[in-house]
């Protein structure tokens, strides 16, 4: 399964954005699991339309929406959204 993570992050959080990727990445399984980090964009919504756009190019399973400070816990595969049940396009990308 390819899941794609979105994080926004900005100046200064690297150790955050380090410590969350790295958290998820230890906690994805065999999961195929890609980062698209979005930096200094002005809100956490349109970090998040943005980096949705990024993954749909790249082909996903599961699409999850984080932020630099969040460390996955059990079941976070639960939240993501499933690209087969949710076609994504701009209108669904509207996140604010």
């Amino acid at each position: 399964m390819r899941i794609a993570i979105v994080v926004p992050t900005v100046d200064g959080r690297q150790e955050h954005l380090t410590r969350c990727v790295h958290s998820y990445a230890t906690r994805s399984g065999n999961h195929e699991v890609r980062f698209f980090v979005e930096p200094n964009r002005e809100t956490c919504g349109i970090a998040w339309q943005r980096g949705a756009e990024r993954a749909t190019d790249w082909g996903f399973d599961l699409l999850h929406l984080t932020a630099d400070d969040i460390m996955p816990g059990v079941g976070w595969l639960g939240p993501c959204i499933d690209r087969k049940s949710t076609r994504l396009n701009s209108s669904h990308l509207g996140i604010s």
